[in-house]
């Protein structure tokens, strides 16, 4: 059954009786062809030149009377692009058919050795695989412009030494080098240590390059390659995203975290100066001086409005005591972190309904510094206040302890849990957030089946 495409061919032949034979085994396999015949170079040019319906395939016998030979073979493919060429010889030569082939032709044939049928199906195997080469050369003009038109450096390197293979005009842009000058350089000629002074920003973000240009300009970047085959050879591709900017904004935040919280902070110890410069030594004033109007006086001390009074005084003061004390822990600053939670465990213990219970090494105070200790003491007092007004809990469990180079601080109870929107509501726990930011720890919120749970990871290293 004869094929029923429509194909347009070129024969380019000299010789009438094998242009005669070529047709008539095109005819025998193909239903219309369209068959154009050039009978030397000069005539093939115009026809490839002028023609308005590209050609499927050009059947080229290599010995034509103004052109033959290997020179006949680079013009022939200089005007066909992307048209297989098919040679159709007398001559049997292996090195010069190896040798056309590399040079771009589709297929080698022998004359003698032709028949429909293969020269039908060198017709099909050349299209094919010159449209697969035009898809490739496609791919690879649209991953070139990919790769050289894209904002952020990127560079192909050898994966066996690092030397730099390609470099894209982005890469050459930030790190000053000309192409030229890239390919002398390896992945490592880029990278440079870390300083001490700089070792602070691995903290804000982990896995990050350091790398510095032409100018010794300091770039910060987050690196991702894949291997790439390349030229033949075992090599990986390179993206480079400078965060360099970035880190700066997070830098200058976590400054603005430290100076908000500083001011909270500084405002708190003024507000329990006043009480206790103020407030409550007022009290203990007015408590002594009732003492004295009593005793002066003669009043009944069993008086109800009297004992009212007294119980209402004392109170009063052990309130602003306690009101100084979650303000300016002074425990903190003399006992430690270990202590000041037990005290504050067994406050609440004896005065409300909840049941809290507290685990921590003794030590802890050893390895942390009293900034640390503050802002965890806040952390932790601020999830008891929350626990207390709004989740009707009984019970409070709270850890501290070490794991594999980080304080591990857990923080649960058994009540109402919080709505899962709230959960996902950013401008919630912010004092809780910015502590922890500022101690270069990570946050979990999670509510459990009842009640809800803080997990805090701070590296050691860090406090």
């Amino acid at each position: 059954m004869k094929d029923t495409h429509p194909f347009v061919i070129l024969v380019i032949e000299d010789n009438a009786g094998d242009y005669c034979l070529v047709d008539e085994y095109l005819l025998e396999s193909i239903e219309s062809p369209t068959i154009c015949h050039a009978k030397n170079f000069e005539e093939a040019r115009r026809y490839l030149s002028e023609s308005s319906h590209p050609f499927d395939a050009v059947l080229l016998d290599l010995s034509l009377p103004d052109l033959s030979g290997e020179d006949l073979l680079h013009r022939m493919l200089s005007l066909c692009h992307h048209v297989p060429v098919i040679v159709l010889t007398g001559f049997q030569d292996i090195h010069f058919s190896l040798k056309s082939l590399h040079l771009g032709v589709s297929d080698y044939l022998n004359k003698d050795q032709l028949d429909a049928a293969a020269l039908y199906k060198s017709l099909l195997y050349s299209k094919e695989r010159k449209m697969t080469q035009r898809q490739l050369e496609e791919s690879q003009r649209l991953y070139s412009q990919l790769f050289h038109l894209t904002p952020n450096p990127m560079w192909v390197y050898r994966k066996s030494d690092g030397r730099i293979m390609d470099v894209n005009q982005a890469a050459m842009r930030q790190f000053g080098y000309q192409h030229s000058n890239f390919l002398q350089l390896t992945i490592d000629d880029l990278l440079t240590p870390v300083p001490e002074e700089q070792k602070e920003i691995l903290k804000l973000r982990e896995g990050l390059s350091y790398f510095h240009t032409r100018t010794g300009e300091s770039i910060w970047a987050e690196v991702s390659q894949s291997p790439l085959p390349y030229n033949n050879e075992p090599a990986m591709l390179m993206l480079i995203n400078d965060v360099s900017g970035m880190l700066h904004v997070q830098q200058r935040l976590k400054e603005a975290y430290i100076d908000m919280i500083s001011i909270e902070d500084q405002e708190k110890e003024r507000f329990a100066s006043e009480i206790h410069d103020s407030i409550a030594q007022n009290l203990v004033a007015l408590r002594q001086f009732f003492s004295f109007i009593k005793e002066s006086h003669n009043i009944d001390a069993d008086d109800k409005q009297v004992s009212v009074f007294e119980k209402l005084l004392n109170s009063t003061i052990t309130e602003c005591r306690a009101i100084m004390n979650d303000v300016r822990p002074k425990e903190l600053a003399d006992f430690g972190l270990h202590k000041t939670m037990q005290g504050m465990v067994s406050r609440i213990n004896a005065l409300s309904k909840i049941s809290m219970a507290f685990e921590s090494e003794e030590t802890i105070d050893d390895y942390i510094s009293y900034n640390t200790r503050f802002h965890i003491f806040r952390i932790l007092q601020e999830c008891i206040n929350n626990t207390l007004k709004h989740a009707n809990a009984t019970q409070i469990q709270i850890e501290i302890m070490q794991d594999d180079g980080n304080l591990m601080i857990g923080y649960s109870d058994n009540g109402n849990g919080i709505p899962e929107k709230d959960l996902k509501l950013a401008s919630n726990f912010q004092s809780i957030k910015r502590r922890v930011s500022l101690l270069n720890g990570v946050l979990h919120i999670e509510n459990l089946p009842k009640g809800v749970s803080f997990d805090i990871s701070i590296p050691l290293q860090s406090i």
